[in-house]
């Protein structure tokens, strides 16, 4: 009989337990959802870098300002150029154009977050990089389309950058320093994993790599030489020494007599890039610049460049957009990025009065109070505006300070 009675009650017993076990499972896929929800919120709610707590300078207050109302999406990027993009053409000629987003922007900006001491800022950029640039194994594309809903915008790149690459471990790592942030040390980890394993070749960092083709660049650019971010790699893993060494061996080769740098090594043939016979000079002061940072940052000799700047303050009162081998002015164009470049070269060479000159020359180039866009780098006869000018000036002001305010 109390068998039959345990028999009778089987069923009743089974859909009481069924009832809990789906109940479970509600409760289990409602919670899911939840945070599926609230992800997605976090993910498409509109982002709006944080006023900072302090600035050295009412010109760096100004230009951040500029920055965070003109030049930034909704998600926190910050565009290549103040006007939008036109037939949703994104690059050109290897350029970029209008509202796309480089991976160049978000580690500039990560490097100001850190020099600024912002957190929140900081990791704004981290989850702008994780979100929109970063594949599955960390490989970084080097752009990606604007924010506009427009099915019609390419798809992200597929290539990389190693100069852009470096500068986001750069800026991970300081900031894990700076804010005790494992999250973001252990994402520059992987990110420089990554380059090795894309990019290196022969003991160098290749230009870029495409992660679709599999590609490399035949070169290696001179201002790609970021010798301070590979020591730091170096230390740590061993896979980097070859890379490190034959890197700072590089930089320290390509220097001219004229204080430049000499535009890009091509491994294959063991000689630097040729026009004319003569070995090749990137033109581009500000790219020189970028070289003679890295080189001065790795305690290379960087003497012949102070020098080359000191006289062109000396004489021009300016400094060129364009040179040729000699450091001779090819035009009269400027550039915001050049003179915030050659501040902060200038301010760690102890130039101070070069130095000086620089920032208020930079102060002069931004959009006068009362203007629209007061405080940028902005061309008011056709709104061009790009981020490479303003993220540099922003670094320099923190950095070499604009006691002209």
């Amino acid at each position: 009989m109390e068998r039959e009675r345990g028999d009778g009650n089987l069923p009743r017993r089974k859909s009481r337990t069924s009832r809990i076990v789906a109940s479970g499972l509600l409760l289990v896929i409602a919670a899911g959802a939840w945070y599926g929800v609230q992800e997605y919120r976090q993910a498409h709610s509109p982002v709006t870098l944080p006023e900072l707590a302090s600035y050295t300078s009412a010109s760096e207050k100004q230009l951040y300002r500029f920055l965070t109302a003109y030049m930034t999406d909704e998600q926190g990027g910050v565009c290549t150029n103040l006007m939008p993009t036109t037939a949703g053409a994104v690059t050109k000629h290897d350029l970029a154009r209008g509202h796309a987003v480089l991976s160049e922007s978000v580690g500039l900006l990560m490097e100001y977050a850190v020099r600024a001491q912002s957190r929140e800022l900081f990791e704004i950029e981290v989850r702008v990089l994780e979100k929109r640039f970063l594949t599955g194994d960390y490989f970084v594309r080097w752009l990606v389309p604007p924010l506009d809903g427009n099915d019609a915008q390419p798809s992200p790149s597929t290539v990389n950058s190693s100069i852009d690459d470096l500068r986001l471990v750069k800026g991970l790592l300081a900031g894990a320093d700076q804010f005790h942030d494992e999250h973001a040390r252990r994402l520059g980890e992987h990110i420089a994993k990554s380059l090795l394993t894309y990019n290196a070749e022969s003991g160098y960092l290749r230009d870029y790599a495409d992660v679709l083709t599999g590609t490399k660049a035949k070169q290696v650019s001179i201002r790609y030489l970021n010798v301070g971010v590979l020591a730091k790699l170096h230390d740590t893993d061993p896979a980097y020494a070859k890379v490190y060494q034959q890197s700072r061996a590089l930089l320290q080769k390509a220097q001219q007599p004229s204080g430049l740098y000499a535009t890009a090594w091509v491994p294959e043939e063991g000689v630097f890039f040729q026009e004319e016979g003569e070995v090749a000079v990137d033109p581009s002061m500000a790219e020189q610049l970028v070289a003679a940072l890295y080189a001065q940052e790795a305690n290379l000799p960087t003497d012949a460049m102070t020098a080359l700047l000191e006289k062109t303050l000396q004489t021009r009162h300016r400094l060129p957009a364009a040179v040729d081998r000699n450091g001779q002015a090819t035009s009269d164009v400027e550039s915001p990025a050049v003179y915030a470049l050659a501040a902060v070269y200038l301010h760690r060479a102890s130039a101070e009065e070069a130095a000086q000159q620089c920032l208020t020359r930079l102060q002069e180039m931004q959009v006068k109070n009362g203007e629209r866009y007061a405080g940028g780098y902005v061309d008011l006869r056709t709104l061009e505006a790009f981020s490479f000018d303003q993220l540099e000036a922003l670094l320099a002001l923190r950095e070499a300070g604009d006691r002209t305010s």
